[in-house]
């Protein structure tokens, strides 16, 4: 079931005194302080990361939302911390949520999105190895499944739900509110930037969430987790019945992968080391389409139309006119039909 929260009238107040506030210069050392801890916001620290290496300077806060919910938003130097050759600081006016991988459990980077420009954000999907020794799973972040269970195994339906969408929507509401209270100005273009799991998430965006979005990218979701899960482990179990517990080696694989490669590259018309088996099968499934139209379904219909032509014809003959003759012919068929009754079906 679908649930909305609507922020306390005493944080929306405060967001919107903040946001006055960055107008006028709101730095990112007074962000976290603007700022008050609530039921949907446990902690909130931020602090500016100087530029190294390739990664410009941005200003990261690291926020705990509801319940277990650890988000880190990424936010491109303002005017007043001396940021510039943006809309406002160093800032392009854009959001760009970015995405988890596997079942996430850990906060990703954000300098993917500050280094263009972009308020970049993140979240651990409201989980880590805290939360996993807490529940009695340790060890379950990153990539295992522990989290949505307790210690006597039992599921655990709001860790489920903050996997699966709660966790997202908050990740995409604290980078809209902070760039808002930080830049003073509210963002003109929000996206969303995920594959696997982050491509899963963007789906879930888009069906829950789809109005708050000008852009949604989402690679390979990870989605059907029935199929996906039960697909995923049958190669493995067919590895494991042939060659046992050490698999192909690494080898093997790559020397099938490259034969593939060499044999079907060229079937989809160009060369170009990917196999691209959408076009042949388009090709086939519309053949065997125009095949099943034209002699399954052409062909039932046709049947049925002579079948109803060649008896219109014959019953012709009894359309007379005559009531007497029409009579006569119900008086044998109900004669024939207690006939039939009596010695066939008694």
């Amino acid at each position: 079931m679908l649930r909305l929260r609507v922020m306390r009238p005493a944080v929306m107040l405060s967001l919107l005194l903040a946001a006055t506030a960055a107008s006028a210069g709101l730095r990112c050392d007074q962000l976290a302080a603007s700022i008050p801890l609530g039921d949907d916001l446990q902690s909130i620290s931020a602090v500016i990361v100087p530029a190294a290496g390739a990664n410009a300077a941005y200003c990261r806060v690291d926020l705990k939302s509801l319940r277990e919910i650890n988000i880190r938003v990424g936010l491109p130097l303002s005017a007043a911390d001396g940021g510039t050759g943006g809309v406002q600081g160093a800032w392009n006016s854009k959001l760009r949520n970015l995405g988890g991988g596997g079942t996430v459990g850990n906060v990703g980077a954000v300098t993917t999105a500050t280094n263009t420009g972009y308020v970049g954000s993140s979240t651990d999907s409201g989980h880590n190895n805290a939360v996993c020794a807490a529940n009695g799973h340790p060890g379950c972040a990153p990539g295992g499944y522990g989290f949505v269970l307790d210690a006597a195994n039992n599921l655990i339906w709001s860790q489920l739900e903050d996997f699966s969408y709660v966790s997202v929507i908050e990740q995409v509401r604290w980078a809209a509110r902070l760039a808002e209270v930080y830049y003073g100005v509210p963002h003109s273009r929000n996206y969303w930037d995920g594959c696997s799991t982050g491509g899963r998430q963007g789906m879930e965006m888009a069906q829950r969430y789809g109005d708050l979005f000008d852009g949604i990218l989402a690679g390979v979701p990870a989605m059907n987790f029935n199929r996906f899960v039960t697909g995923s482990l049958w190669i493995g179990t067919i590895l494991n019945e042939y060659f046992g517990s050490a698999g192909l080696s690494t080898a093997k694989i790559n020397a099938a992968n490259a034969a593939a490669v060499a044999a079907c590259d060229a079937q989809d018309g160009i060369v170009d080391g990917i196999v691209n088996g959408a076009a042949t099968l388009t090709r086939f499934a519309s053949w065997l389409n125009g095949l099943f139209d034209s002699y399954i379904i052409d062909g039932i219909v046709n049947a049925v139309a002579n079948v109803t032509f060649w008896a219109g014809n014959k019953f012709r003959r009894l359309q007379t006119g005559n009531i007497n003759g029409y009579l006569f012919v119900i008086l044998i068929a109900m004669a024939l039909a207690v006939y039939v009754k009596v010695h066939y079906w008694s």
